[in-house]
């Protein structure tokens, strides 16, 4: 009977907890979430407890949201199993700055991207490698059923990573990011969400712990100092007499947006960047990405389909809220209604908002930028996070599937990898690093010397000198570039009176005996500080593979070889010039670092790049030794193999080509937008142009004058000739513009003075009479007016035709547009001139005339005013319909005319 009551008791618990759920009644305020934390297995946490686990947010935050639809959401979502996956965006980028390899990777299918299986890396590894800006769920939260095993695989020791849901919503000033990445960096995966949360301090580091250990052994009798295991300590402070505690927990604000989705121009300082123009506003970044429960987040693009769409969503995107759509009115927000006064309407049919109006470099111009996610940034501490790599420009206009262009953010990937039948396989930066071990780590090699030096504490800051300038070691342990000098190269100190060269002035065959007191009182500090730079080197884990620190001076080799680590001299074969500092072993004396290092490290220095041609060619030998004889590098857009003679090779290849993905923040203000005063159409139409011309050379990890360079008119698919001749034409724009109006104005008063019958006493001179002779001249200029005008008004006809009915109005038919409109006003006030003396009997003949010389005037009107900046977008439409409602009764009225006329006429 209690096993019955038991298992009816369980079932109408579960029954219970499983119909609790979320529900709004309207009301607009948040309630405050005071609640019972719980654990992984759904019991209440007792904070004071020694062995408490940390907070499940499954459980906890499960207890009345739907935690299955939220993990249908698109930040939760990242293996791709919900069915749309919209637009392609930022990818993951596996980075390794000693192997030179940055390696787009997404498990959505988008193009130049790789899935983990490709690189051999398990789900783990992945999670381990990005989990830093990841908020939980799908792949990073397996379950049991598919956890996998393995030394590569250390679920048991880590946890999972269940949804994050404070990553977004916590909107405590204590809800540390920087805490989460460092957790995730130490496999604390399941104690992340607690530690940055605030609600307690993790201990312990499960990087540290055996594959075998488990959340459920509890803590390491053994060790208490290094190998401890995660654990949390709560702060009991935080917790009522309930052992509840208030979460601060709300819409997303936009400081926790921004922990994942920063953007900034390399080098720019904090004070110049302004920021997005809606944050500036008062917004929030919810405002316009918001979701319901499932968490389908409106993405804010044009033609979103991440998501079901109604007048919110639809909403979301810059027409929807600025312009309106079918399904929603402009103005949420208080959005202002754009005026776009003297952009022609063909802008907004081919190019997205974003072109004119987002990003984040510095007047909009082509530069390296660095994002959270690619680049680390925003996390803080004593270590340093962010690195130059990825290489990144923005903004790249490049025409999406919709045919717009839009900007895009670049990146060229850079890996070793091997050739094969369907193409090439990356390699794992960790394989690479094996196989070419002291062929690529020069600048840590040399900075390794450096930091070796630095251990006593009784020397100055050591230096390199190379090719006249000076190298220190950074906080990473690689050279640096800090400043010139006249000394030769070698080890130094940096001391206050200059550079003292590391090895001290010491002469193995001085007589002490025939010193003075001055003499011998250097020559024992001498003594002193060579017995001490080799014990500097030997107390090294360099000396581990090296062999002993030796100095040479002359054909003597010290080294600290006696009994009692005594130093010691033996003699060498070859003479040294000048003092050498090195490593003597098996009797063999060898510099601290080879030239190759020191070459390689030099030309390095004062760059972002990791590897030289030289470095990439010994790779590939090294590799080809291993048994990859397909071995290629892969950066540039192009792919570096050796050819037969063993030269490096570069050859353009469809897997070396760019990544990019669109954007759409930061938005700047209106008047800060391409195409605004003053430069106006002159940002972009002109023969040297920026937007069309500008050189996008690619970037990446490797040092080469060999770089793939491309204009931004080539991403776009537009012709560079072309759009050169197109900016060409602006430069006359401006008379273009007063000769339309010359000859509008001119019409106008012929036709009114028409309409007047005053025509024929103010042009008769001029007219043409029929049946009367004149001269030569005058009727060749009267019939090539004539045939001007037909012909321009038949290109005319034409070519609008085909721009409203076939949107083709580009390109070189754009020109020659606007090269038959100059034709056709000047034929027609030729016309005017010569013939408008004549009034014939015929009233409707007169009538035909007066409404073509009307028509005439409109014409010329709808062409020359939207050309002006009075007219803004609606303007715009209405003008481009009135012209080509006009131009055509003009061609029918014409057509009439010449068709139902006589001869003469």
């Amino acid at each position: 009977m209690k096993r019955v009551l038991s298992i009816t008791l369980a079932c109408a618990t579960a029954s219970a907890f499983a119909t609790v759920e979320s529900h709004w009644d309207g009301g607009r305020n948040t309630p405050v979430h005071r609640l019972a934390m719980l654990d992984e297995f759904g019991d209440a946490i007792s904070p004071g407890s020694p062995n408490a686990l940390p907070v499940s947010t499954r459980q906890t935050c499960g207890q009345c949201h739907d935690y299955a639809a939220i993990s249908s959401g698109w930040h939760f979502n990242m293996s791709g199993t919900n069915t749309v996956h919209g637009r392609r965006g930022e990818p993951w980028f596996l980075i390794d700055p000693v192997s030179g390899s940055q390696i787009p990777m997404s498990l959505r299918d988008w193009p130049g991207t790789y899935n983990p299986e490709q690189l051999g890396m398990t789900h783990w590894e992945f999670v381990y490698a990005f989990g830093r800006h990841m908020p939980g769920g799908d792949m990073a939260d397996p379950g049991e059923a598919l956890a996998e095993g393995g030394p590569r695989a250390r679920w048991d020791v880590s946890g999972p990573i269940e949804i994050n849901c404070f990553v977004c919503h916590s909107q405590s000033k204590t809800y540390d990011h920087s805490e989460w990445v460092r957790l995730i960096m130490r496999q604390n995966f399941r104690w992340a969400a607690t530690g940055a949360l605030g609600l307690g301090e993790i201990l312990g580091m499960g990087s540290r712990v055996p594959d075998y250990w488990h959340a459920m052994r509890g803590l390491n009798r053994d060790d208490a100092v290094y190998a401890v295991p995660p654990h949390v300590v709560y702060d009991t402070r935080q917790f009522d007499t309930k052992n509840r505690t208030v979460l601060q927990v709300g819409a997303p604000g936009n400081e926790n947006c921004l922990n994942c989705h920063s953007t900034s121009q390399a080098g720019m300082p904090h004070k110049d960047i302004d920021g997005d123009v809606h944050l500036r506003a008062g917004m929030s970044c919810a405002d316009c990405h918001g979701n319901g429960e499932n968490h389908a987040i409106a993405r804010g693009y044009e033609g979103d389909n991440t998501g079901k769409m109604d007048k919110t969503r639809a909403s979301a995107s810059c027409v929807g809220c600025h312009m309106g759509t079918d399904l929603a009115r402009a103005g949420r927000h208080g959005a202002p209604a754009p005026k776009h006064v003297g952009i022609p309407v063909s802008h907004f049919k081919d190019l997205s908002c974003t072109a004119c109006h987002s990003g984040v470099t510095d007047e909009g111009m082509l530069a390296e930028v660095r994002t959270s996610r690619a680049n680390r940034m925003g996390v803080y501490g004593r270590a340093r996070w962010a690195t130059p790599q990825p290489f990144i420009l923005e903004p790249v206009f490049v025409r999406n599937e919709a045919g717009k262009i839009e900007p895009r953010r670049m990146s060229w990937p850079a890996f070793w990898g091997v050739r094969d039948g369907e193409g090439i396989t990356p390699l794992a930066p960790e394989k690479i690093n094996a196989a070419c071990a002291g062929l690529l780590d020069v600048r840590e090699q040399a900075g390794a010397i450096l930091a070796t030096f630095a251990t006593d504490p009784n020397v100055p800051t050591p230096v390199l000198a190379v090719d006249r300038k000076l190298f220190v070691k950074n906080v990473d342990g690689v050279t640096v570039p800090a400043g010139e000098t006249d000394k030769a190269d070698g080890w130094y100190y940096q001391t206050t009176n200059g550079l003292v060269s590391v090895v001290p002035a010491f002469d193995p065959l001085a007589d002490t005996d025939k010193m003075t007191s001055e003499q011998q009182t250097a020559f024992t500090a001498n003594t002193k500080a060579l017995a001490n730079l080799l014990q500097t080197l030997d107390a090294s884990t360099l000396a581990l593979t090296n062999g002993y620190g030796a100095v040479v001076y002359g054909n003597h080799l010290f080294f600290r070889g006696g009994d009692n680590d005594a130093v010691i001299s033996t003699n060498v074969a070859d003479k040294a010039d000048a003092p050498r500092v090195g490593w003597y072993k098996d009797g063999r004396f060898s510099p601290l670092v080879n030239d190759y290092v020191i070459r390689n490290a030099a030309a390095l220095s004062g760059t972002d790049c990791t590897l030289t041609e030289e470095m990439v060619a010994g790779g590939l030998k090294r590799l080809a030794g291993a048994g990859e004889k397909e071995s290629v590098y892969v950066a540039h857009g192009q792919v570096w193999s050796l050819a037969a003679d063993g030269a490096l090779v570069a050859k353009v290849d469809k897997a070396a080509e760019p990544v990019s993905w669109a954007f759409g923040h930061d938005v700047r203000p209106a008047r800060m937008a391409r195409g605004a005063r003053p430069a106006k159409c002159a940002d972009c139409h002109t023969v040297d142009s920026a937007f069309f011309f500008a050189k996008v050379a690619s970037t990446g990890p490797l040092l080469t004058a060999k770089m793939l360079v491309k204009a931004q008119n080539e991403f776009m698919g537009l012709s560079g000739s072309y759009n050169k001749l197109f900016g060409t034409t602006f430069l006359m724009r401006p008379l273009f513009k007063v000769f339309l109006w010359t000859v509008f104005v001119l019409v106008l008063l012929v036709t009114v003075a028409f309409f007047a019958a005053a025509v024929p006493a103010v042009l008769a001179k001029t007219a043409l009479p029929y049946g009367k002779p004149c001269e030569k001249q005058a009727v060749m200029i009267d019939k090539g007016a004539a045939v001007g005008l037909g012909l321009a008004s038949a290109y005319l006809g034409l070519s609008g035709a085909l721009g409203w009915f076939f949107h083709l109005m580009t390109g070189y038919l754009l020109i020659f547009h606007m090269v038959a409109g100059g034709l056709f006003a000047f034929c027609l006030v030729v016309l005017i001139a010569l013939r408008g003396g004549r009034r014939i009997a015929n009233a409707k003949r007169n009538l035909l005339w007066a409404v073509v010389l009307a028509l005439g005037v409109l014409v010329i009107f709808t062409a020359v005013a939207p050309m002006m900046t009075w007219f803004g977008t609606d303007w715009q439409h209405t003008m481009l319909a009135a012209h080509r409602c006009v131009t055509f009764s003009f061609l029918a009225v014409a057509a009439w005319m010449c068709l139902t006329g006589g001869r003469k006429e």
